[in-house]
């Protein structure tokens, strides 16, 4: 019994017949803990925000320090998609379709920018976290993303706020790369309180790649 309990954490496998294996590390297990606090209590999400605050405030600064050739390659890249998804988003009229599509292509390109600073950083594990983090940092970003436009925001506003992360890692200036993301980190808090307090929107209709209300 003590061993399927460990097995359902995925610490170990289990096959009939055979003694238990010591699992591969898996950032699985991680990404299963945050995505249930996630699922039961919105205000799960604010906790994600000073999480981040702490990680991504270091990760963003090694990088500026450290970032390679392939590693602002891999940013820009995602900032590339980011900008024709924020313009497909805000051209889409009333197409629920098309607005949808370019919010999922938003939201996934905005993932991968976080990433690749992660990456870009040369610590492992703040690397292995955020990766543990990219199903329940995904629903953060809809709800996030919900609720800045709710407010009167454009999908052009946080690829901007992305662009001037992007920018001061580029010059390798590190405090204000740091401030950046702090600055980008809080906006998010805020819009993430906005969406989760609006009365129209069923948070728990809230799921990747769909919002419970289409705004107009």
């Amino acid at each position: 019994e003590a061993l399927k309990v460990v097995a359902g954490r995925g610490l170990i496998e289990l096959h009939q017949g055979r003694r238990a294996v010591v699992s591969e590390p898996s950032s699985a297990v991680i990404s299963s803990i945050f995505a249930s606090y996630v699922r039961r209590d919105p205000s799960a999400l604010l906790e994600l925000v000073d999480v981040r605050l702490a990680l991504e405030a270091q990760s963003v600064t090694l990088a500026a320090r450290q970032a390679t050739r392939a590693g602002l390659a891999a940013m820009e890249a995602s900032l590339t998609q980011m900008f024709a998804a924020a313009t497909d988003f805000e051209n889409s009229g009333d197409d629920a379709e098309k607005r949808s599509l370019a919010r999922t292509s938003f939201q996934s390109a905005d993932v991968a920018f976080h990433e690749a600073i992660a990456l870009s950083s040369g610590n492992r594990m703040l690397a292995h976290v955020l990766e543990a983090l990219e199903d329940t940092l995904l629903r953060a970003f809809f709800a996030s993303f919900e609720g800045h436009v709710l407010q009167g925001g454009s999908a052009m506003d946080t690829y901007y706020a992305h662009k001037r992360i992007f920018d001061f890692i580029r010059d390798k200036d590190a405090k204000r790369a740091a401030a950046s993301m702090r600055e980008h980190l809080q906006q998010a808090k805020h819009d993430l309180r906005a969406v989760i307090n609006d009365s129209q929107n069923n948070y728990d209709d809230i799921e990747l790649g769909q919002m419970a209300t289409e705004t107009p």
